[in-house]
């Protein structure tokens, strides 16, 4: 069974797990298996990151 397909838009919120941390971020761009994602680390580093569509939660 897969889980169910949300569309993620430019610009939309996310929630992402980096490095034992949750962040909230914006979708920069997305393809249909890969997110790239703006956030602010722990450090208040802006930084992108690029991850699978499964393992980006929508807002």
């Amino acid at each position: 069974m897969t889980a169910p397909s949300v569309r993620l838009a430019e610009g939309q919120s996310v929630r992402v797990h980096v490095r034992g941390h949750d962040h909230t971020g914006e979708v920069v761009s997305a393809t249909r298996s890969r997110v790239t994602v703006s956030y602010v680390n722990q450090f208040g580093e802006e930084r992108l990151i690029k991850l699978p569509v499964g393992e980006v939660v929508a807002l």
